[in-house]
């Protein structure tokens, strides 16, 4: 069964990736093998990679597009909050016979975290159909978390149609992805974002030393570095990207799922490529002031006006 939302628009970005229930568990350390530890806080949240983009980038005026399965006892409050907040669900697709994924987060006091995610029907995506209409109603193509048997066949149709496609396999790349699936991705990517220790799993895969390696197969490198900033790699030029600073910091998951909700949202408005990496690192800052990924959305009206208060104004 698809998202009930009728009405065909022209959006900005197509992301697929998932659509979770988020469980939080905070631990004063990472247990040892073997051992248990005491979980002094749990609550639960609507998450996902790609839920999460496209709900914080359209609370900022973005238009994404969401494609994603989810189980057949998915909340229809979630599907109500994404399609409440500008978010295109067509392809929001419900499975018969699946949970919905399902992502257990443990965070310790130094701010790391370990996820065990329970896939749902994302594990199985390759059997189902070539969801079309985020790729056919889009400018770009966004690949998150999911199955790279299932989006090589999701980009190959992106390329035909001459959609642009942006490469952000996320955590899997550790251990959903190997060599041969990460290469055949990224040949077709225009725009790779990693974080520091994703960067290096893929270096591993092609044999690259540096950063640069990358930009051989793709235009664009983005890499978020948390407290440190992120870093633009483009063809020709080099930018160090400040973090902007949070009024409190509560809890980083979401964090990099803001900052491309940001970086989307200052593209769509037709923002230079640093641009749009400072409003990912501003939109980010929200996001990691409260618990959850979606509780703390800014608009973008307030990611200007953080960005001002930092001296990194962009209007």
């Amino acid at each position: 069964m698809r998202g009930r939302q009728v009405a065909q628009r022209a959006n900005f970005v197509g992301i697929f990736g998932h659509t979770t229930i988020d469980r939080i568990m905070e631990v004063p350390k990472f247990p040892e093998p073997n051992t248990s530890i005491e979980v002094r806080g749990q609550r639960t949240y609507r998450g996902g990679t790609g839920a999460n983009i496209a709900f914080l980038m359209a609370r900022m005026g973005g238009t994404p597009a969401l494609a994603s399965f989810v189980g057949e006892d998915f909340p229809k409050d979630y599907e109500d909050a994404l399609r409440s907040a500008g978010v295109d669900v067509t392809d929001l697709v419900r499975c018969e016979k699946y949970s919905t994924p399902t992502c257990m987060i443990v965070t310790d006091p130094d701010e790391r975290q370990v996820a065990y995610i329970d896939q749902g029907p994302m594990r199985d995506a390759e059997r189902f159909e070539v969801l079309a209409h985020s790729v056919d109603t889009s400018k770009l193509v966004h690949f998150g978390t999911g199955r790279p048997e299932y989006y090589s066949k999701v980009a190959a149709y992106a390329t035909k149609r001459g959609k642009k496609i942006a490469l952000d396999p996320s955590q899997e790349i550790h251990y959903v992805y190997d060599k041969r699936s990460f290469a055949q991705m990224l040949e077709m990517a225009d725009i790779m974002f990693a974080n520091g220790a994703e960067l290096a799993t893929a270096l591993e895969y092609i044999g690259g030393k540096s950063p640069r390696a990358l930009l051989d197969h793709v235009d664009v490198l983005v890499v978020t570095r948390g407290k440190r900033g992120s870093e633009l790699y483009v063809r020709d030029s080099f930018d160090a990207v400040p973090a902007m600073p949070p009024r409190r910091m509560v809890d980083p998951t979401g964090a990099g799922d803001s900052y491309r909700a940001g970086f989307y949202a200052a593209w769509e408005r037709g923002r230079e490529l640093t641009e749009c990496a400072l409003a990912g690192s501003a939109a980010a800052s929200f996001v990691i002031e409260s618990e959850g990924a979606q509780t703390n959305p800014p608009t973008w009206d307030a990611v200007l006006e953080r960005l001002r208060k930092n001296g990194c104004a962009i209007d």
